[in-house]
């Protein structure tokens, strides 16, 4: 802990000079959110690789059009400490109607809760795709993410690993033609009688103790994939 805080320290004159470039009408922001991030890193190693992220995106957003009424740093802490360099450039980089999607469905407290719980895990098994579909379908995201966050921790990555396997997943979609990929969701659909969620076991607890939620979690989670998938195709056949 000492060491972290000496990495803070050292960042002191940094935070004093975006506090002194930022409109007063968005320091409370910039602060919410800085704060959450200095918390969220408990390494020195951590806060030398994502605070310049963090810094870049606090910056962005502690302007107009962005709301000055907001705090999303347990949002966004789970795209901006994501490992992958490229990933980080990518969300980074993604358009102001992706960020303006994202505040619009984290307006009332409790959805931006679940949206954090849920995208902490979407990245965590998922993080390419996570980033592309910020980028580029955002309210599909925040979709997924926020009924994902209705599950406890354990039981969405329990889910999310089993979803790996399936063959939504499996499939390279970007790689194959439109009508092989139309042909292998075709498939999966006739094989489990319209349902493509067939085969994903839960854990035991959640076996005994089903949720009304759980079948609408995996099918929003699936439908996630395939609707960024066609995207993508139709970019690579053209």
């Amino acid at each position: 802990m000492e060491k972290k805080w000496r990495a803070v320290r050292a960042q002191l004159p940094q935070l004093e000079q975006l506090i002194h470039t930022t409109p007063i009408a968005y320091q409370h922001r910039l602060l919410g959110e800085l704060a959450g991030y200095l918390w969220q890193w408990d390494t020195a190693e951590e806060l030398r690789q994502f605070l310049p992220g963090a810094y870049t995106l606090s910056r962005r957003l502690a302007t107009p059009p962005f709301r000055a009424d907001i705090e999303l740093s347990h949002v966004l802490g789970s795209f901006l400490d994501n490992q992958q360099e490229q990933l980080r450039e990518d969300f980074l980089s993604a358009p102001d109607t992706s960020f303006h999607t994202l505040e619009k469905c984290c307006r009332r407290k409790n959805d931006a809760r679940l949206i954090a719980r849920g995208a902490y895990s979407l990245i965590q098994f998922f993080p390419d795709l996570a980033v592309r579909t910020f980028v580029r379908f955002p309210r599909q995201l925040c979709k997924t993410a926020k009924v994902l966050g209705t599950l406890r921790y354990e039981y969405r990555a329990t889910l999310l690993q089993q979803i790996t396997h399936h063959t939504f997943f499996t499939t390279d979609f970007p790689h194959v033609t439109p009508r092989d990929a139309y042909l292998a969701i075709q498939q999966v659909c006739e094989d489990d009688i319209g349902t493509p969620f067939h085969g994903i076991s839960l854990p035991g607890r959640m076996e005994r103790t089903p949720s009304p939620q759980l079948p609408s979690t995996v099918t929003i989670v699936l439908s996630w994939k395939i609707l960024t998938a066609p995207a993508s195709i139709s970019l690579n056949n053209k």
